[in-house]
């Protein structure tokens, strides 16, 4: 049986392009594994180049049967439009990606001069990453306007896998939890009217997008899939019921979580289910929050269902897949799981790096039934014919 990676990226540039050339290096090291820090955090998705050319004077083709979903992003500069071998293969590239369904083809416009590539491409909608180098020239700016763009691309080909091209995809939702009794309600109020304005991302404010008389829990129940929730952790968030309420209805249901720290004096009381999760300090900066919450989005899609993969390729019989690390509060979904399944003994995988003892043996000491595994310890568990 062979590997099929639930999402591969192809990065296109020109060999004559030095912002290609940069770009396509940052984003390897964002999506697959960050050069500099090689042991650190990684999302680990396949990323592969496009850009030195064979005897033909073109790129090698794709191979889009290696993944479920394949995403090829074109950055598109003045060395594409002047060579004419390397134009076609680009215009060849999306009238391929037309046809199938589990590819999706994105131009990023690095200058103006990218729309002159051809009709039927220049119908779609780039990403216009010469617009972020208009207001300064500033290699990070660009990166990051294509990057934060790429990533909510990338988010959306997991809730819509085999959409085509003509049906517009629905975008991710940012449930935005906050107290309303201080002042971090007019950061959180800030942050809204920010996506909303700035990106293509869509928010939920529970008091104007849940509708009166409206089941809370289900409400998050059915955006569960594709919603991820924003806690602006302030000094009276974890006093506040229905705050509270938000995290806990989240967890249980696998909803990514990302923490803004954003208190000012203090708490009485922290609220105990509010570790485990992504966490930054609030600073301002409204587009690191939103790619802070699209990165826990990816994450959650592509590490479940890579694990599955896994588990299913090396003949690992499991019982739980966990797309975050496990916690004690985790155990309760797993026993509940357990117990409708008749049993009482349970193998749960979850993503490398594996947990340290102290943190593993908490967990034992709550169930020692339950194994705790990470595809690095599959190993351990490979069953032989």
């Amino acid at each position: 049986m062979e590997y099929i990676s639930p999402l591969t990226l192809y990065v296109i540039w020109h060999p004559n392009s030095e912002l290609g050339k940069q770009m396509g290096r940052k984003l390897f090291s964002s999506f697959c594994t960050n050069v500099e820090s090689p042991f650190g955090f990684r999302l680990g998705i396949p990323v592969y180049f496009r850009s030195e050319t064979n005897k033909n004077d073109v790129p090698e083709a794709i191979d889009y049967k290696q993944a479920e979903r394949t995403v090829i992003l074109c950055l598109i500069d003045e060395d594409v439009i002047l060579d004419d071998l390397f134009r076609q293969y680009v215009v060849n590239l999306y009238a391929e990606s037309s046809g199938i369904s589990s590819l999706r083809f994105i131009p990023v416009a690095l200058t103006k001069a990218a729309f002159k590539l051809d009709a039927d491409v220049g119908k779609l909608n780039y990403i216009r990453a010469y617009e972020a180098k208009q207001e300064g020239w500033n290699f990070n700016s660009v990166f990051d306007y294509v990057y934060h763009n790429l990533l909510h691309e990338l988010c959306k080909t997991f809730i819509e896998p085999q959409q085509a091209h003509e049906v517009k995809m629905q975008p991710i939702k940012l449930f935005i939890s906050h107290s309303k009794h201080d002042n971090t309600v007019n950061d959180a109020i800030a942050f809204r009217d920010y996506v909303n304005t700035h990106l293509q991302l869509k928010t939920f404010f529970d008091s104007n997008d849940i509708g009166f008389g409206d089941d809370f829990g289900k409400t998050i129940e059915e955006n569960a899939g594709k919603c991820v929730v924003v806690a602006f952790l302030s000094d009276s968030y974890s006093s506040r019921e229905w705050c509270r309420s938000e995290i806990i209805v989240a967890k249980k249901n696998h909803t990514p979580i990302v923490l803004i720290d954003a208190i000012a004096k203090g708490e009485q009381r922290s609220f105990p289910y509010l570790g485990n999760i992504p966490t930054i300090r609030w600073n301002g900066d409204f587009k690191m929050i939103a790619n802070l919450a699209l990165e826990a989005t990816l994450s959650n899609f592509y590490t479940k269902e890579a694990l599955e993969k896994q588990a299913k390729l090396f003949r690992i019989q499991h019982d739980f897949i966990l797309s975050t690390y496990p916690e004690l509060f985790s155990i309760i979904g797993i026993k509940q799981k357990l117990f409708e399944c008749g049993k009482e003994a349970g193998v749960i995988i979850y993503p490398d790096p594996p947990l340290g003892n102290e943190e593993l043996k908490l967990l034992n000491e709550m169930d020692e039934r339950l194994s705790f595994v990470t595809p690095l310890q599959l190993s351990s568990f490979l069953q032989y014919d």
